[in-house]
């Protein structure tokens, strides 16, 4: 059992025996909590009722199994148990986690031992945007067997929370392992966009491009990142693209409305304009909003 947390940044933590009835009831097992925006899983503690149910074991051998996944690596500590459940309750109450575990009983409570199992809970926790708790699901995974697609996804929940240079960083990993993976490849580029590094993102999205010629997406940011560059007749190629592969598409139809504004071609804008109006008027509004400010 004790070999499996070693890959996952865990500590194993010896224990005395005393412990008060209510922090043990107080904490739940096979759970991960995040207290001051630091994760800390609590799997079990040996004897105790409720925990793995393990027959009681001599007392030296009795131990709970608590690990940090935010945390580098530093080794084991050991501490007494009535010292320990005292200051994880009093933490963990004190910043209000329990109550929050109280209040959200997820079936992911029960975290997975393989690498597959915490790459499947991390893109359920991201899908309901709970995105520190899939990056600790993906990190596990990870620790376990270093997944290209798990360092793609983790990357993008931290770009969701603003982290965009561990964003960055997981995306690199993630094509460093696997270097046909485009979607790491775009996601890397959008976030070099988003940081406005547009002569960074242009190379990256031009490889996407090349191993998958058919989407949309890219083919709109590489237009983008031409147009933060001012190259406007490459900007113009891409987001023309991006439109003919996906004509519904709104966000492309838009820049493309724009780019053609910039070009000197009002009448094309104002046909995107028409297009944009039964597509999305919002969208139709704010390019009207550009044609407008032109002189």
């Amino acid at each position: 059992m004790m070999k499996n947390y070693v890959s996952i940044f865990f500590l194993v933590i010896l224990l005395s025996s005393s412990f008060t009835a209510q922090a043990q009831q107080s904490l739940r097992y096979k759970y991960q909590y995040i207290c001051n925006n630091e994760h800390i899983v609590i799997d079990h503690c040996r004897n105790d009722p409720g925990g793995a149910g393990f027959f009681p074991v001599p007392e030296n051998e009795n131990y709970c199994l608590v690990y940090y996944p935010d945390r580098p690596r530093t080794g084991g500590f050991t501490v007494q148990k009535a010292e320990l459940r005292s200051d994880i309750v009093k933490n963990l109450t004190a910043c209000g986690a329990l109550a929050k575990a109280e209040q959200k009983d997820l079936a992911e409570a029960n975290i997975p031992t393989t690498a597959d199992g915490n790459y499947e809970l991390g893109n359920r926790q991201m899908k309901a945007k709970l995105y520190e708790e899939a990056i600790v699901s993906f990190k596990r995974s990870i620790a376990i067997i270093p997944m290209s697609a798990a360092y793609a996804d983790m990357g993008s929940c931290y770009a969701k929370l603003d982290r965009y240079e561990e964003a960055i960083a997981a995306e690199k990993h993630a094509i460093q392992i696997k270097p046909d993976n485009a979607i790491a490849m775009y996601n890397l580029g959008a976030m070099y966009i988003d940081g406005k590094q547009p002569a960074n993102a242009v190379p990256v999205l031009l490889e996407a491009r090349k191993l998958l010629p058919r989407d949309a997406l890219i083919a709109n940011h590489l237009g983008i990142a031409y147009y933060m560059l001012k190259k406007y007749p490459e900007a113009l190629v891409q987001v023309r693209d991006a439109v003919d592969l996906d004509p519904k598409g709104t966000d492309q139809r838009l820049n493309l409305g724009v780019v053609y504004l910039v070009t000197g071609r009002k009448d094309l804008a104002m046909q995107q304009y028409q297009m944009l109006r039964s597509l999305d008027p919002k969208k139709a509004d704010e390019l009207y909003q550009e044609i407008l400010s032109m002189k």
